[in-house]
């Protein structure tokens, strides 16, 4: 799977996981832009790990403000 291609999956399940109607990007801000609390953003980072069998460390959790970050996260840990 290409970047490219993860990124597109990444952002289908941001979209199916918040239920946001909100166009972003990859700077938008979890929190500010897409206006995500705190346990939508734990929940969303659940269904990331389920999509992708993947745990993400709660070291790497407190980087996560901006979609570009889980996109980040999710590639690095994947090719880890």
């Amino acid at each position: 799977m290409t970047k490219a291609q993860l990124k597109e999956e990444i952002y289908d399940i941001i979209k199916e996981s918040t239920e946001t109607e909100v166009d972003f990007t990859e700077a938008s801000y979890l929190a500010a832009d897409l206006m995500l609390s705190s346990v939508e953003v734990m929940m969303l980072l659940s269904d990331l790990e389920d999509a992708f069998d993947l745990t993400i460390p709660a070291n790497q959790l407190m980087d996560a403000e901006k979609v570009g970050d889980l996109v980040d996260i999710v590639t690095r840990l994947l090719s880890e």
